[in-house]
């Protein structure tokens, strides 16, 4: 049985944000738009379809919530319920301030409606208000009521990731957080716990990190283990993306995120090697690209990607090759291409501890 749900109700009733003003002119061409919005927004609540509904989100909301945290919202709050149809009992238009932002919207959509439920047997009626606001893509919804309540939404998601690892990933870019998905699996089957990065983050100007000042056009795409952060040149991954392909980017993100998972293993490079455990510097490099062969491997036996993929992500790893002078000492090596498709290659499809990885190791065994 779906679980079917009542329309926004504690989630966008917020009528401590309307400002008192004087009513707005509307069209009978808007007044018959919001009322449709308005039905469409119940009948995908009531079939359970959060991840379409999320999409109607207005963009200044969405700029502040990812989509995964209101999914698992919607799913706690709306189990087991049932629904009926929506009444729009009253529509005006008037001045609005979103209290989450502060940011007012001149013509705003005020929509009352009622709507009869069965919340765990029990029958009821609902009330509700929605608030409404147009914008290029046409009218858009609002995700609760003050920034505490986002806050609380998001800290209770992270918390129900860490305890199933196949619930939604918080990162919007749906490779990020197919990437994001892989490392929490393994993790989980590894009985340790899982932090994901802090954000993947593109730039295209001076772009002050915990790690120092970054600007276009190097480096290209960059973990920082003091913020927990991966940083990429905008127009690199745009460069990327179309002149090779989308995974062939993935697997730039993919090779990133393998630093995060050497960082919080508690792995780290060394100039000098022979004089401790530590791998060379090199070495960490061709590791992280193996990391992304095992991601690639993951993907594709999951039909995520197909042979055109892969290939694009070889001849990139091929392409990013270190110059053959490099000396092996550099700390900035990566290796020649050969080295890293073959790296690559011994993660594909020999997996995460294809070059020295144990997740169910201790750090310091580990390292």
């Amino acid at each position: 049985m779906p679980r079917n749900i009542p329309l926004l109700l504690a989630l966008l009733i917020s009528l401590s944000g309307v400002i008192p003003a004087a009513a707005q002119t509307s069209t009978a061409a808007e007044e018959r738009a919001a009322v449709a919005v308005t039905q469409k927004i119940a009948r995908l609540e009531a079939k359970g379809l959060y991840d379409v509904l999320y999409g109607d989100l207005h963009p200044d909301a969405a700029a502040l919530v990812a989509e995964p945290v209101v999914v698992v919202r919607y799913e706690e709050l709306h189990a087991n319920t049932l629904v009926g149809e929506a009444t729009v009992t009253e529509i005006s238009f008037e001045a609005w301030v979103w209290p989450v932002t502060g940011l007012r919207y001149p013509q705003t959509a005020v929509v009352s409606f009622v709507k009869p439920v069965v919340r765990d047997g029990v029958p009821a009626e609902e009330r509700g208000v929605l608030h409404l606001v147009q914008d290029d893509d046409g009218w858009g919804w609002f995700f609760g009521d003050s920034q505490s309540w986002i806050d609380q939404q998001v800290a209770r998601y992270e918390a129900i990731r860490l305890q199933d690892p196949n619930a939604p990933s918080r990162f919007q870019n749906r490779r990020d957080a197919d990437i994001d998905r892989f490392w929490a699996r393994a993790f989980a089957a590894a009985g340790r716990e899982y932090l994901p990065p802090d954000q993947v983050v593109g730039f295209d100007d001076l772009m002050l990190t915990d790690c120092g000042a970054t600007a276009p056009p190097v480096p290209e795409a960059f973990y920082c283990g003091i913020d927990e952060t991966i940083y990429y040149v905008a127009n690199f991954r745009d460069g990327i993306a179309g002149d090779v392909g989308g995974f062939a980017w993935g697997t730039v993100v993919a090779h990133e995120w393998g630093h995060h998972t050497q960082d919080h293993l508690g792995l780290r490079g060394s100039l000098h090697p022979e004089r401790s455990s530590r791998l060379s510097y090199k070495e960490m490099e061709l590791q992280a690209d193996c990391l992304a062969g095992a991601y690639a491997a993951d993907a594709a036996a999951r039909g995520a990607i197909t042979p055109v993929d892969l290939n694009q992500a070889l001849s990139l790893t091929d392409w990013a090759g270190d110059p053959p002078e490099t000396p092996i000492d550099e700390i900035t090596a990566h290796g020649s291409g050969e080295e890293r498709v073959a790296a690559f290659e011994t993660g594909y499809p020999g997996g995460i501890a294809a070059r020295g990885i144990d997740l169910a190791a201790d750090a310091d065994a580990v390292g």
